[in-house]
């Protein structure tokens, strides 16, 4: 039990100081992407979602979901991501907010801010 608890806290570890800080904001809503924005830009964005909407934020270099009109209101307190792969998740509206690396390519994106 001890070795589990020991890799899950150094897989943590390793996670936080060697993530690569991301480079955009990648919108999915019901597995299609729907927007990317770059992360180094600052901005508030509406998301309509499948049963509701989300209100993303991007400001400093981080994306975080400041508001959501489902009832549990998880991914609000989901905190502030940055580091490529992390995620922000809303289940009632379908909506995933992921940092990526790169941009996704332009034939699967809706809407490309910038």
């Amino acid at each position: 039990m001890g070795g589990i608890l020991l890799a899950g806290c150094l897989a943590a570890l390793c996670f936080l100081f060697f993530s690569r800080q991301g480079d955009f904001v990648q919108v999915r809503v019901a597995g299609k992407v729907k927007a990317v924005y770059p992360l180094s830009a600052d901005g508030s964005y509406k998301i309509d979602g499948v049963s509701g909407d989300n209100l993303l934020v991007i400001q400093g270099g981080e994306a975080w979901m400041e508001d959501a009109s489902c009832p549990d209101r998880l991914c609000v307190k989901m905190g502030h991501i940055s580091k490529n792969g992390q995620s922000v998740i809303c289940l009632p509206n379908q909506v995933t907010v992921q940092i990526v690396a790169k941009e996704a390519p332009a034939s699967e994106v809706d809407e490309v801010a910038g």
